[in-house]
């Protein structure tokens, strides 16, 4: 049987406070677990930083206090130490944004940015399952009123969804593609994998809670005013439709101040296709 989704009867319009407040009650929760399912992936990500600032503070001295002391090199390692405490302070960030229990802030944002503060956190996933990640984003592709967490969220979900499906296929090639363009007033997310088991395999073995990952990433789509479609196109194997920010609004963005990542989306910029190779 196949599963779709689409906008609910209230999407577009103002949901009842209390009503607003239960789904952002169940989204929080649903958010702790999703960390504590990729908890492996963070502290990956964490320890590859954490360990090049050891080994490059260690050089610098060297440089330093060596019998020929190289200033060139000890600030080259310094740079190094930089752009990985940049690195150690984005996922903190993002974990933070996740994990933190506040009231719903919906913003203008750009999809692009929780696409990847979703990838930072997943990347190790990627890797160990050795899938080939490409991702192909609009260059005019405009901004969406969201929920910050709830936007990185929906990214993590639709990814780990993804991730599971690909990751028990026996073929040698595996790969996802996340491509976004704008359709009419939507924003439109197409993700396509090389291995689908959709509608009958059982999914979602990545995330062990009472949280339904597909449900969830359904819900947070269909709380603001878009749909969620699996197995809906020939194209991809799920579909996510946003609508666009009003021409006219003028919502504050959240800061992020994240820094690019190699291999991760970089937001400043139209997306040619981002390749996350596993071989190594």
């Amino acid at each position: 049987m196949q599963r779709s989704s689409a906008p609910s009867s209230q999407s577009g319009a103002e949901s009842p406070p209390a009503l607003d407040g239960e789904i952002s009650d169940v989204l929080h929760s649903a958010r702790v677990a999703l960390v504590g399912a990729i908890a492996n992936s963070i502290t990956h990500e964490l320890m590859q930083p954490l360990s090049a600032i050891k080994l490059d503070a260690f050089s610098c001295l060297q440089w330093n206090t060596g019998a020929q002391p190289d200033p060139a090199e000890a600030r080259s390692a310094l740079a190094r130490i930089t752009g990985e405490i940049d690195r150690v302070v984005a996922i903190f960030e993002t974990i933070r944004l996740l994990l933190v229990s506040q009231p719903e802030v919906r913003t203008q944002l750009s999809l692009r940015d929780s696409l990847r503060q979703a990838i930072l956190l997943l990347r190790q996933a990627v890797c160990a399952k050795r899938v080939d990640l490409r991702v192909t984003m609009a260059e005019d592709l405009p901004d969406i009123i969201a929920d910050a967490p709830q936007m990185i969220q929906l990214m993590l979900g639709l990814l780990a969804s993804a991730l599971d499906s690909v990751g028990r296929s026996d073929e040698a090639l595996k790969w996802i593609t996340v491509d976004g363009r704008i359709e009419g007033d939507c924003v439109v997310m197409l993700i396509a994998q090389s291995a689908s088991h959709y509608p009958d395999a059982p999914r979602n073995t990545i995330s062990d809670t009472r949280y339904e990952p597909d449900a969830i990433s359904r819900l947070v789509a269909e709380h603001h005013g878009g749909s969620l479609l699996f197995g809906g196109s020939e194209d991809a194997a799920m579909v996510l439709r946003l609508p666009v920010a009003p021409p006219r609004t003028r919502l504050p963005a959240r800061s992020e101040a994240l820094a690019s990542q190699p291999g991760s989306v970089n937001s400043s910029s139209a997306i040619a296709p981002t390749k996350m190779v596993s071989d190594q």
